[in-house]
């Protein structure tokens, strides 16, 4: 879907040339957030120079569609940017810069035209970029409940890169797993994801075994501490990360934050208001965007999500991590008010006193309860995995575990 102010222009425009470019490949709509009652004549005028008709289609309103699940949303212009609601489907997010040309319209016919070209020019330059995410990328509904796993269960040990992406890759694929997390939670040592050339044999890698890298977990430390060069040094690495990220193609990267210890309140929410907006205009210029884990220090669930829903849902989702949820006895909050923002998932058990990363149905937590409380969320996406044989280093990637791991995964998929 393609959402404009108006729905009278430029959105329209994107659907009728995304709809020649894709073919049978991809239903196109569009929308608007102030959708006009008619469309704009010369947006109708210079499709139909091309052979490209529009007199079929209407302005619509994003919000009659709002429930409708979609796999790719892209907004034209800032209103469209700030004022799409959030959308089922747990869709990839993209947008663009692209001014109004009907703000030309009272300098006469001819800058009228004019600016529409240029529109339609730039609009044509961006399709191919939709098009790769819509042919290349698996979308959530494809991948809805689909049985994935954190790279997590590989930790470093003596020095060794834990993930062998190399060996675990095929292992993965053969073991049943449709995608991956890939986890920079404990930096370089894990898997050289600073290095360009490695990015790409991952990303290579994984394709040719048809294992979707479907998000990436940032570093370990919570980006809002208070110190400000500590908390800047966070920052750029969560970026960092979120640039490597949309290399691989995922579509979330998660992160930690919450209220800064060792500073008063209100100091606290601002510098964690600032934090989280960088890193949200970061996103909204990506096909990937953050996804703020559960376990915020000085947030109840309640704040935590209105926290999320302060910021625009193309740039910030809520990445739910049950086994933190269980320990903190909050699980039900989560899954009862996550609604729409809930983009991604980290499943492990425990037994409700500590952070285990047991394969679920190895604890405490009544799996059962977890699924019917997911089915009600509308969450649209993988059943990620983030457990662990135990913390030993990377000899415990064997064959036995990951075959336990996918075994838990299809006991919850029957549920």
């Amino acid at each position: 879907m393609f959402i404009c102010t108006g729905n009278a222009g430029r959105s329209q425009i994107a659907e009728r040339l995304f709809r020649q470019l894709a073919g049978e490949s991809a239903v196109v709509m569009s929308a608007g957030v102030a959708p006009w009652d008619h469309l704009h004549p010369m947006a109708v005028r210079l499709m139909q120079e091309r052979g490209l008709a529009i007199t079929g289609q209407s302005p619509k309103s994003v919000d009659s569609l709002a429930h409708q699940p979609w796999d790719v949303v892209v907004t034209i212009g800032d209103p469209a940017r700030d004022r799409t609601p959030e959308l089922a489907g747990n869709p990839r997010r993209m947008h663009w810069p692209v001014s109004d040309p009907a703000d030309a319209d009272s300098s006469g016919p001819a800058a009228q035209a004019a600016a529409f070209r240029v529109t339609i020019a730039e609009i044509e330059q961006r399709l191919p970029e939709v098009l790769d995410l819509v042919t290349l990328r698996p979308t959530a509904r494809q991948l809805h409940l689909a049985p994935g796993l954190s790279t997590l269960y590989a930790i470093p040990d003596r020095g060794h890169l834990a993930f062998d992406a190399d060996r675990q890759i095929p292992a993965l694929a053969q073991a049943g797993f449709r995608c991956l997390e890939f986890n920079g939670y404990f930096g370089s040592s894990h898997y050289s994801w600073d290095v360009t050339e490695r990015l790409q044999h991952l990303a290579r890698l994984a394709a040719d075994h048809h294992l979707a890298i479907n998000s990436f977990h940032a570093i370990r430390e919570y980006v809002t501490v208070a110190d400000a060069r500590a908390r800047r040094r966070m920052i750029d690495l969560t970026k960092a990360n979120a640039d490597a990220a949309a290399m691989l193609g995922t579509a979330i990267v998660v992160i930690h934050a919450g209220l800064p210890a060792g500073v008063e309140r209100s100091r606290g929410e601002a510098i964690l208001y600032e934090t989280i907006a960088e890193l949200a205009d970061h996103a909204l210029t990506m096909p990937c965007r953050f996804g703020w884990e559960n376990g915020a220090p000085g947030l109840t669930a309640g704040e935590h999500l209105a926290w999320i829903r302060k910021f625009n849902p193309g740039s910030l989702g809520f990445v739910l991590d049950a086994g933190h949820a269980h320990v903190d006895r909050n699980l039900d909050d989560y899954l009862g008010g996550a609604g729409l923002r809930l983009a991604g998932l980290h499943l492990h058990d425990n037994h409700g006193n500590k952070d285990e990363h047991l394969l679920p149905g190895r604890g405490a937590i009544d799996w059962d309860h977890f699924m019917a409380g997911l089915a009600q969320t509308g969450y649209m996406g993988p059943l990620m995995l983030e457990a662990c044989n135990g913390f030993h280093g990377p000899d415990q990637v064997v064959p036995g575990f990951l075959k336990e791991a996918m075994a838990a995964l299809q006991r919850l998929r029957e549920k």
